[in-house]
């Protein structure tokens, strides 16, 4: 009893402590940054970003402009594409683990260029061209969709390991995992330490999770988005351990509370959950 008092209270004083504030900047997002591209996974946006040498002449800058300018583009595109197959679907697995099908192949190949849009306006200095490309893997049309069509997620949340009584009604649940070297990905696992899966996107609403993916990850846990997305009431646990890099583990007592109520799974449904983590490179 101890022990769920507290969660309740260091809920109760961070939603206090967040509740102040109505706007928020991105410096809570958490990035995934290499060489060549930038994961938001915060946002779940890619951005790639190419710098190409080049010396304009005056007599030929304006011809030269446009094909150094598809050159530029095609090479963000494929920075793109190449950002998307590196993903990590779980602790185990990347998207281009998963490019058994023609069609999904096709699907992702056509995405990219489809949407991509101009984070970076080509433009030249110091002698080089330089351009960026973004996609949302959000939306109707983006990534998260078309993996959901492909991979069904439909499942319902396994029930506590024994008789637990809910005592307490989460509006969301947060997990710290700032202290671990977790990296996150496109489906997150959350196990018990007993190794019971208690949360995945195969426990989602695919409506929700198309549109906020199933996890919202941020680094700052006073950023606002915490309340928008986990609520005021939600149940505040520290992650135990990861598995692999991409998927968190829980004490069995904290899933435990977490699976006993109706309510709080129904929020897991919705994706009312937040994971607290780190930026991180590659």
């Amino acid at each position: 009893m101890r022990s769920i008092q507290k969660q309740i209270f260091a809920g109760s004083i961070l939603a206090v402590l967040l509740g102040g504030s109505a706007l928020f900047s991105a410096s809570g997002d958490v990035l995934e940054q290499s060489a060549q591209s930038m994961i938001n996974w915060t946002s779940l946006s890619l951005r790639a970003q190419v710098s190409i040498p080049w010396q304009p002449l005056e007599q030929d800058a304006a011809e030269k402009r446009i094909s150094i300018a598809s050159l530029a583009k095609t090479r963000a595109l494929a920075d793109l594409y190449t950002t998307l197959l590196a993903l990590p679907v779980d602790g185990g697995v990347r998207v281009r683990d998963l490019m058994d099908s023609d069609d999904f192949s096709r699907s992702i190949q056509n995405f990219i260029p489809e949407l991509a849009t101009t984070s970076l306006p080509f433009h030249s200095q110091n002698g080089r061209a330089e351009m960026g490309l973004e996609i949302s893997l959000l939306g109707q049309f983006g990534f998260l969709s078309m993996f959901s069509n492909h991979f069904p997620i439909y499942a319902l949340p396994p029930p506590p390991r024994g008789q637990t009584r809910a005592v307490f009604h989460h509006s969301g649940i947060i997990v710290d995992a700032r202290h671990l070297p977790f990296q996150p990905a496109l489906g997150t696992r959350i196990l018990n330490a007993s190794g019971d899966l208690v949360y995945s996107i195969a426990y989602t609403d695919r409506t929700i999770y198309v549109q906020d993916g199933h996890i919202l990850f941020l680094s700052d846990p006073t950023d606002p988005r915490v309340v928008m997305r986990a609520g005021t009431r939600f149940f505040l646990v520290v992650a135990k351990d990861t598995m692999g890099a991409g998927d968190l583990v829980l004490f069995d007592a904290d899933s435990d509370h977490i699976l006993a109520s109706s309510v709080t799974r129904t929020q897991l449904k919705r994706c009312r959950v937040v994971v607290l983590c780190n930026s991180f490179q590659k």
